[in-house]
């Protein structure tokens, strides 16, 4: 699984002669991917000194926001990137994360916030339109949703995951839709190809369970947690009525195997919520290392 976050773009950078209580080794700790508590730890020591660069200490907050994240602890990703806007007000992505944090808890108007700051802060950014329409379709506004993802799609066609969050919220609205229109844009020979495939009508939910099979147990996992979530959604809208049954019990799946933290999580647990069905206990991570400090 690969966290939609908004990471770092500029490195932390530590230089000679300064005031600063934090280490060169504390600048490396900080953005390393690989150990969380030392990211953490790295970070905090950047943060919070009171002499430091703004810049340097709102990228520290920002990054340490996101081990937090990772780490299922959404308080403090919430108050790190909080600390990163009141530092650089115009930090379009830490008011990114900020408002994927906010989702995940189910705080769907701060989540819209947050999201509706970033693009007014950078009207280019894809993820935040996927983040805010993703919110609109969880808090059952599927019109909403469609604009988002509309735009998101004309801003980058090469993300199959828009193509299929598109394909949901235009059909929610029992409306046509060709997904094959979208999949020509994608690769159809990598994951998630197989959930197109599905909505295409031209592969059964079995199929995708399936392909969704690899020999490493976190790859299989991330995809489960795709595969449980866009199937249920796909039963939702099989027919006049949707096959609830199966979806819910598609939709507690998604809530076993996905991280907390996973837009699909989120998602299903407000359809569960909808239906007035139970939701199960929260999933565990599907991946068992931090992620690249990348743009994703």
């Amino acid at each position: 699984m690969r966290w939609l976050l908004l990471f770092s773009a500029v490195p932390l950078l530590a230089w000679g002669g300064s005031a600063l209580a934090a280490t060169q080794t504390d600048f490396a700790d900080c953005q390393q991917m690989q150990d969380l508590n030392l990211g953490i730890a790295g970070c905090t020591k950047i943060a919070e000194d009171p002499n430091g660069i703004v810049s340097d200490r709102a990228t520290a907050y920002f990054d340490r926001g996101i081990d937090h994240f990772v780490r299922g602890e959404l308080d403090a990703a919430i108050a790190d990137w909080s600390a990163s806007v009141k530092l650089v007000p115009t930090y379009a992505h830490a008011y990114n994360n900020l408002a994927k944090a906010y989702r995940a808890k189910g705080d769907y108007q701060h989540a819209l916030d947050g999201y509706s700051q970033a693009i007014k802060l950078d009207p280019q950014l894809v993820s935040a339109f996927k983040g805010r329409g993703i919110t609109y379709f969880a808090n059952g506004d599927a019109a909403k949703a469609e604009a988002d993802f509309r735009r998101a799609e004309s801003m980058d066609s090469s993300d199959p995951y828009t193509a299929l969050w598109l394909n949901i919220a235009v059909r929610r609205q029992n409306q046509p839709y060709d997904i094959t229109k979208s999949a020509i844009h994608l690769n159809m020979g990598a994951w998630p190809a197989p959930l197109l495939l599905l909505y295409a009508g031209q592969v059964n939910p079995h199929e995708v369970a399936v392909s969704a099979q690899n020999i490493d147990p976190v790859i299989t996992q991330a995809r489960l947690c795709d595969a449980y979530f866009f199937i249920g959604e796909s039963m939702l809208l099989s027919s006049d009525k949707g096959d609830k049954d199966e979806a819910t019990d598609l939709f507690q799946r998604t809530l076993k195997v996905c991280p907390a933290t996973a837009d699909q999580y989120s998602v299903a647990a407000a359809e569960l919520k909808a239906m007035g069905k139970p939701l199960e206990a929260p999933g565990e991570s599907a991946e068992q290392g931090a992620p690249a400090k990348s743009v994703q």
